[in-house]
């Protein structure tokens, strides 16, 4: 029979990098420069596309943050619920030693 083997503290670490940089991508100003660009060219085609834009990359990067948070916190709660699950199966089995 095969085997996995998960290495959980590099999983472990691989889940708290993707927090960061979730956190990292929470603060990029992509909307922030398109609406300069608007606010230059008020009144303009320009303008109203590129306030069009400021809003679908706003909502884009929340929710792609949503999501990396999501995933990264699920992570984190199938190690925990590893972890304990292993525990409770070491004690198991050591209680069952003679």
């Amino acid at each position: 029979m095969d085997e996995l083997v998960v290495d959980l503290e590099a999983t472990r670490r691989k889940a708290r990098a993707l927090l960061d940089v979730a956190d990292e991508v929470s603060r990029v100003r992509l909307p922030e420069a398109a609406q300069a660009v608007a606010a230059a060219m008020p009144g303009s085609d320009s303008s109203r596309q590129a306030l069009a834009l400021a809003d679908a990359w706003g909502l884009e990067l929340r929710a792609w943050v949503a999501d990396a948070t999501r995933v990264a916190e699920a992570i984190e709660t199938c190690l925990r619920d590893f972890a304990v699950t292993d525990d409770r199966a070491a004690q198991a089995l050591a209680r069952m030693r003679p």
